[in-house]
C-alpha cells in the first residue's frame, strides 16, 4: 500500500487559493468622467454635464470639476488634462505661431492647412491651432497658429497680401 498524494493535494489547494486571492484583489481606479452630452470649446463642466467611469490609474492625471473646456468634447468621449490646458499643445519650439482668420469649427490642436495664392510658395502650408479660437465680430473668427519656421514666413506675407485660406485637416 503506498501512501496518499498529501503534497499533489496541498498544492492543488495552494494553486486554487492562489487564483481566488488573484481574482479577487483590489485593484486601483479612479473616476473618469464621459461628457454626458456635446460640450463647446468655453463651456464650464460641471457635474451634470458628466457621467462618471471607474477605469485603472494608467489613464492619466484626472480633472478635478468644475473645468473650463479648451476644445471641444463630443458626448462619451472622456474629458482628460488636455482638453482643460491650453499649453497641452505640443508643436516644436521653434515654431512660429501667428494669428490667423479660421473656419468656425475650429478647435484647439487642430492641424489646418494654410493655403497661398501667391506664386512665393508653391505648396500649402500645415499648422497646428495653439490657442483657442476667438470670435472677432462679423462671424469671423481667428486663432494662434504655429507652422514651421520655413514655411511661417511665406503664411506671413501671403496675410499681409490678404491671400491666405485656412482649411482644417492635413
Amino acid at each position: 500500500m503506498s501512501r496518499p498524494p498529501y503534497l499533489r493535494r496541498f498544492a492543488a489547494v495552494m494553486v486554487v487559493l492562489g487564483a481566488v486571492a488573484l481574482e479577487f484583489r483590489p485593484t486601483a481606479t479612479e473616476r473618469l468622467p464621459l461628457a454626458a452630452v456635446d460640450l463647446p470649446a468655453g463651456a464650464t463642466v460641471t457635474e451634470d454635464d458628466v457621467r462618471w467611469v471607474d477605469v485603472s490609474e494608467s489613464m492619466g492625471e484626472p480633472v478635478d470639476l468644475p473645468i473650463e473646456l479648451t476644445r471641444k468634447v463630443p458626448a462619451g468621449s472622456p474629458i482628460s488634462v488636455a482638453d482643460v490646458d491650453p499649453a497641452s499643445i505640443d508643436v516644436p519650439a521653434d515654431w512660429l505661431r501667428i494669428e490667423l482668420e479660421v473656419p468656425v469649427a475650429t478647435q484647439n490642436g487642430a492641424t489646418v492647412v494654410a493655403v497661398l495664392s501667391q506664386s512665393r510658395f508653391d505648396r500649402p502650408a500645415n499648422g497646428v491651432v495653439t490657442q483657442a479660437p476667438a470670435s472677432i465680430g462679423f462671424d469671423a473668427v481667428t486663432a494662434m497658429v504655429a507652422f514651421p519656421p520655413s514655411d511661417a514666413v511665406a503664411v506671413a506675407h501671403a496675410l499681409a497680401d490678404g491671400s491666405v485660406t485656412v482649411l482644417l485637416g492635413r
